[in-house]
C-alpha cells in the first residue's frame, strides 16, 4: 500500500470513529440522559453495577451495536484490495500459404423442356459446361548470327544481417538490483535498443536501465511501455523508472536517471530498496511479471 493509500485509510477511519462516538453519545443522552464525556456519569453506572441495581438493556445494546458498527466500518475502509492483473492473449494471424486454389466447379445450367402430353418418359434435362482455358504454349524464337556475352560467376550467398547491439554490464545491474529487493527478469533488446536491466518492484514499479545509449533512444521504449500498458490495462498504473550509464548524448530528461559509474548507480538503488512483497500479494506480483515477460516479447519482436 502506498503512502497516500495509507494516509486516506488513517483519515477515513478517524472520521468514522468519531461519526459512530457521537451518534452514539446523541443517542444515549437523548434516551438515557448519559453523557458519554462526562466522568461522573460513568461512576454513577460503575456504583450501579457494583451494588447489584438495574440498569437498562437497550443500554448495553446501544454500546454492542456502536462497537460491532466501528469495528465493521473500519474493516471496510482499511481492508486490503488486491489488484488483479488479466492476462489478454491476441489471436495469432493465420500464416499464408502457397497453396494452389482449387478449379472452379464448371457452371452447370439446367434447361427445362416442356412435357406434353403424349410423352409419358420424363425429359432429360441437358447440361451446357464451360469449356476450361488452356494455357498457350511456350513461344521459341530462334536467333541467328547471335553473340552470348561471358557469364560471371556471381554469388549465391546471402548478405549477412547486421548484428543486434548486445545490453552491457547485464551480470552487473543484475546483481545490485536482486540484492536491493527487487525481481530481475531477463535483459530484452527492444525495437533495437538494447535493455541491460529490466526489474520489478513491489506496487507495480517498473525499473529500465541501459548502458552507452542515448536519451532518445531510452524515452522511446519508454514511450513503447506506455503504449502498450494504455491498450491492455483498465485501472491499473505502472510506474516506470528508467536510467542510463555513461550516455552517448548530452541532452539530459527529467524521467531519466543519469549516472558515470556502477558505484553510484548502487549507492543510489541501496538507498531506496525494494519493500518487501506481503505474502497476500505473492499472486499479484506473479501475475505482474507474467505480464511484463508477455509485453516485452511482443516488443522484442517488434
Amino acid at each position: 500500500m502506498k503512502l497516500h493509500e495509507r494516509i486516506n485509510c488513517l483519515l477515513l477511519g478517524t472520521l468514522w470513529t468519531l461519526a459512530i462516538v457521537l451518534v452514539l453519545d446523541f443517542w444515549l443522552n437523548t434516551v438515557y440522559n448519559f453523557n458519554m464525556f462526562s466522568n461522573a456519569h460513568w461512576q454513577y453506572v460503575a456504583n450501579m453495577q457494583a451494588t447489584g441495581q438495574p440498569i437498562a438493556t437497550g443500554f448495553y445494546i446501544a454500546l454492542v451495536v456502536a462497537i460491532v458498527l466501528g469495528m465493521l466500518g473500519l474493516y471496510l475502509l482499511i481492508r486490503p484490495r488486491f489488484r488483479k492483473i488479466i492476462l489478454t492473449t491476441q489471436p495469432k494471424p493465420t500464416p499464408i500459404t502457397n497453396t494452389p486454389v482449387a478449379h472452379e466447379a464448371p457452371i452447370v445450367t439446367k434447361v427445362e423442356t416442356p412435357v406434353t402430353e403424349s410423352e409419358n418418359k420424363p425429359t432429360t434435362p441437358t447440361i451446357n459446361i464451360q469449356p476450361t482455358i488452356q494455357r498457350p504454349p511456350h513461344l521459341h524464337i530462334q536467333t541467328h548470327n547471335t553473340v552470348q556475352p561471358p557469364k560471371t560467376a556471381t554469388s549465391n550467398k546471402p548478405e549477412p544481417k547486421p548484428a543486434k547491439p548486445e545490453p552491457k554490464h547485464t551480470s552487473e545491474l543484475q546483481k545490485i538490483f536482486e540484492t536491493n529487493g527487487y525481481k530481475v527478469l531477463s535483459p530484452k533488446v527492444i525495437s533495437g535498443v538494447p535493455m541491460s536491466l529490466i526489474a520489478l518492484g513491489t506496487d507495480e514499479v517498473l525499473w529500465l536501465g541501459g548502458c552507452e545509449i542515448s536519451h532518445e533512444q531510452m524515452a522511446d521504449t519508454i514511450l513503447a511501455f506506455k503504449s502498450i500498458f494504455q491498450e491492455t490495462l483498465n485501472d491499473i498504473e505502472i510506474d516506470i523508472n528508467a536510467f542510463i550509464i555513461n550516455p552517448t548524448d548530452t541532452d539530459s530528461v527529467d524521467a531519466i536517471l543519469d549516472f558515470d559509474t556502477l558505484d553510484k548507480l548502487s549507492s543510489t538503488i541501496s538507498e531506496h530498496p525494494n519493500e518487501p512483497v506481503p505474502e497476500q500479494e505473492s499472486e499479484n506480483m506473479d501475475a505482474f511479471a507474467g505480464y511484463i515477460e508477455t509485453v516485452l516479447t511482443y516488443l522484442g519482436n517488434k
